[in-house]
């Protein structure tokens, strides 16, 4: 069956040929539970959905079975767990080892690398002689493991998708991510992707918002008045706040044609008092209805078009169809 969007991740125990190598049979059956048990106990507290271990892999959904229009958030929370408890995990690890002869070792460098990836899958109950299983299949799924393949020890990478799902989602003032950087993915070729690196803590991200504030309200300040722009086809686009702000600061192929406060142009609110008690709009405000009720024909309107919609995270409807997305998940 179709499931609308997911966040799948892949957790894989680095460098594990070489722990084989190192450990006896019994320490090493020993490690794998210590490190399961503890993301089993993650993954219930923070409502994760576990598909299955294959040998070093741990995969995980968030999503499906059950629907979460949150899923890249929890998804990330839960990776951020897990990579914080893998200090945990080795301690408990040295303290139950049975022999040290040179076991200890392999186990001082003991990583993780983490992988997700957001988008639609196939799910289904997969029933044979042997076994029914629930299982997952799809690109998603594909991509979620390039991602773990082509991430580094104690790392946690993300696919484009689900970089746009958490910067677009409600915790994005609390992550803090790497530059972005380009992978070579089988099968794939060139991907963009971000390392989660850490979240900010509440102090943090309530001193980002007031800085935000403080800033805005200066901007505010300097963009109060109305100012004239011109496109590439002579059309004259008449704004005020914080747009006029945005087109300097976007574009700079407009020519900018000045202050236009002793033009007769008020500036502030988009109404003034009209004769007879009615209410009629400021020149500077009809001039731009007047331009923006022309239609798209001119690069002024797509201009206008783009600084109203320009908002970090959100989908277009062409992402949204392929994610099946429709409007009661919005």
């Amino acid at each position: 069956m179709w499931r609308r969007s997911h966040s799948f991740r892949f957790v894989i125990i680095d460098d594990f040929i070489t722990i084989t190598k190192a450990l006896q049979a019994e320490n090493l059956v020993r490690l794998l539970n210590i490190i399961y048990t503890q993301f089993d106990e993650i993954t219930e507290q923070l409502d994760v959905y576990k598909i299955e271990t294959v040998c070093e892999v741990y995969m995980c959904c968030v999503g499906c079975p059950y629907r979460a229009i949150d899923h890249a958030d929890k998804s990330a929370a839960c990776a951020l767990t897990m990579m914080h408890n893998m200090n945990r995990v080795r301690q408990m690890f040295v303290e139950q080892l049975t022999d040290d002869e040179g076991q200890l070792d392999c186990c001082k460098n003991l990583n993780i690398k983490i992988g997700i990836n957001s988008g639609k899958i196939v799910a289904g109950v997969l029933n044979t002689p042997a076994t029914i299983r629930f299982k997952l299949f799809g690109d998603t799924v594909n991509t979620a493991s390039r991602m773990q393949s082509t991430s580094e020890p104690g790392k946690i990478q993300v696919s484009e998708k689900t970089f746009k799902k958490l910067v677009g989602g409600t915790q994005h003032k609390a992550y803090v991510f790497s530059p972005p950087r380009q992978v070579q993915a089988k099968g794939k070729g060139v991907m963009n992707t971000w390392f989660v690196e850490r979240m900010r803590s509440e102090q943090e991200v309530t001193a980002m918002s007031r800085a935000a504030m403080s800033s805005g309200d200066d901007e505010d300040e300097k963009d109060e008045k109305d100012e004239k722009f011109v496109d590439a086809a002579g059309n004259e686009i008449v704004t005020t706040g914080s747009v006029a702000g945005k087109i300097r600061s976007k574009l700079g192929i407009l020519t900018h044609r000045g202050d236009m406060s002793g033009s007769g142009h008020t500036s502030g609110s988009s109404y003034t008092s009209g004769a007879g008690g009615g209410r009629r709009q400021s020149a500077a405000s009809q001039n731009s209805n007047d331009f923006i009720q022309a239609g798209a024909e001119t690069s002024g309107q797509l201009l206008l078009d783009s600084l109203m919609q320009d908002n970090v995270g959100e989908m277009t409807e062409e992402e949204e169809e392929e994610e099946g997305i429709t409007s009661e998940d919005r």
